[in-house]
């Protein structure tokens, strides 16, 4: 038997299983992304078991290598032929391999003897030594604050269904009150939705809210005065569908203004050239009118009857300038590929230029932070301080020393050493380098989603809260000087283990500390561990924390 696990890509693991004699086949399961692997041999080197031939004959190629052909059940339509000659075909899976002789029903590969070849020594473990180092660079430095507790602010917001990943919170319809703007609930193919805020945590559906036909899907929503007549106009992204930006008149009608951003429709033969999970409102070059940046949601599995691949799918930072009449001019340029589901706009490196601060769910990139330039370009720049062997799947930036210098917080999940861990770190900004503080740090695969800044406790310095893959929220608040607390909450944050998607801080109520929006989705049943998930699918919610 042959087993190639391909590269863990989109929330997917797709794992090939070659079984001698009969089609190639594929399963299909959950798991974190990490970037694509290198291609595939074109010979089948690495067998579990080594078939032997039939005959016990071994033939040698031209290069000395033995080698036998192996029969396989492979008909037409499964595979398609690498080269014009027809001596390498590559299945559905991608699996190239060297073909001696072929039929409609079958392929007869070449399959190399290796039970001759010395034998490779076990791979070193990491030393006590180097295990002990490791483990003191996660020994957190946040103190133990004396708690808080959330007081609910949801009243009339939707407490089931699958609300992720982004939203915005803007003052839509101009009544004073800020609201919150959310594209479809995941899976419920609806028209995005304004929830409408009294200023007193009672919230209400827009109903005479009126959008676009267009086939939404959940994504990320931002919101902010796209063409100067002081009215909020909402851009949503939509996962594999694309970005659309929408005009607002105030009242509750929104009307398409979005030409040259990529949106696919059904039916169409077009495909997106980009899409996104994770959207900004920024004016990136300067000119008085705000641009869309957004980070490309990353490869997608395609499956089919006979076949499933990894597309390219979206990467890299994309930025949509703002015509100011309803055009957009694409800016893209090539980089690492790297894909995420948040980000940050914001002037990192105090050069007056905006920053972007990408999440990525690229296995050990560092490469986060990208320096805006005076032409509009960027440049993409690695951060050694960041964990190894990980994916920053959250970001956040705040002053939180008072310094005048941007810093920023990340959470992420990694496996230095074959050690599973999650975390979040707030990287000081030092000039040239970081000053890491560990908040978090657990022994756990749960992501940590989202994460957001604010003053929670209206002390006049930045605190930080994240969400994780539990639903839980976890607090820190900041002393002003790099340091921070870490508020235990006197009751969860959800009775039900859904996972937190999407957070953010506003003065929902006027008062002078800001008060807390999250979303959470997750499926009903948690087919891993055979028991039930999330039975509401998720929920939007909001609070007001209070310090003890």
């Amino acid at each position: 038997m042959l087993r190639v696990r391909p590269p863990l890509v989109c929330g997917l693991v797709v794992v090939v299983v070659v079984v001698v004699g009969t089609t190639l086949g594929f399963a299909v399961g959950r798991a974190h992304a990490s970037e694509p692997a290198a291609p595939a041999p074109t010979a089948l080197r690495n067998l579990d078991e080594t078939p032997q031939p039939p005959d016990g004959r071994w033939l040698r190629d031209a290069d000395g290598q033995e080698y036998f052909g192996l029969t396989t059940k492979q008909p037409k339509g499964t595979y398609e032929w690498v080269d014009a000659a027809k001596t390498r075909a590559r299945t559905g899976h991608g699996i190239e391999v060297e073909v001696l002789d072929h039929d409609d029903e079958t392929l007869t590969i070449k399959i190399y003897r290796t039970d001759d070849a010395p034998a490779a020594e076990p791979p070193k473990g990491p030393s006590a030594a180097e295990l002990e180092q490791a483990a003191r660079s996660y020994a957190t430095q946040a103190k133990t604050g004396k708690g808080a507790t959330l007081t609910p602010l949801d009243q009339g917001l939707p407490q089931r269904g699958q609300w992720r990943n982004g939203f915005a919170v803007a003052d839509v319809d101009g009544d004073g009150h800020l609201d919150i703007v959310f594209g479809p609930a995941r899976k419920s193919r609806r028209a995005p939705v304004v929830f409408r805020g009294d200023g007193a945590g009672r919230w209400t559906v827009w109903r005479e809210a009126r959008f676009p036909n267009l086939p939404y899907d959940y994504g990320d929503a931002a919101a902010g005065d796209l063409n100067g007549d002081g009215k909020v106009d909402v851009v949503l992204a939509s996962h594999l569908r694309g970005i659309v930006a929408l005009l607002g008149d105030g009242k509750g009608t929104f009307t398409e203004w979005s030409k040259g951003i990529e949106f696919a429709m059904p039916g169409g033969n077009a495909k997106p050239a980009f899409t996104s999970r994770a959207i900004e409102l920024a004016d990136w070059n300067r000119d008085g009118r705000l641009d869309v940046v957004a980070i490309g949601e990353g490869p997608v599995l395609m499956a089919g009857a006979r076949r499933a691949e990894v597309g390219g799918g979206s990467r890299g930072i994309t930025i949509y300038l703002n015509g100011g009449d309803g055009t957009w001019s694409k800016r893209t340029q090539v980089g690492s590929g790297s894909f995420g589901n948040t980000l940050a706009v914001a002037d990192v490196n105090g050069d007056g230029l905006l920053d972007v601060v990408a999440g990525s769910e690229r296995r050990g990139f560092r490469g986060i932070l990208n320096l805006g330039r005076a032409d509009g370009s960027w440049q993409e720049t690695e951060i050694a301080e960041l964990r190894p062997d990980g994916l920053m799947e959250a970001v956040a930036t705040a002053d939180f020393d008072r310094d005048g210098k941007l810093d920023i917080a990340v959470g992420y999940v990694n496996a230095e050493l074959g050690i599973d861990r999650r975390g979040i770190d707030v990287l000081l900004n030092r000039g040239a380098t970081w000053q890491r503080v560990t908040l978090l740090a657990e022994e756990s695969r749960d992501r940590v989603n989202a994460l957001a800044t604010g003053d929670l406790n209206g002390d006049g310095n930045a605190d930080l809260l994240g969400v994780d893959d539990s639903g839980d929220v976890h607090v820190f608040t900041g002393d002003g000087r790099g340091g921070f607390a870490r508020q235990g909450l006197a009751q969860p944050a959800l009775s039900e283990k859904c996972a937190g998607y999407g957070l953010a801080t506003a003065k929902i109520t006027g008062r002078s500390a800001d008060d807390i929006v999250a979303s959470f989705a997750d499926e009903s049943d948690d087919l891993l561990a055979g028991g039930p998930g999330c039975p509401s699918q998720g929920s939007l919610k909001s609070f007001t924390p209070r310090f003890d």
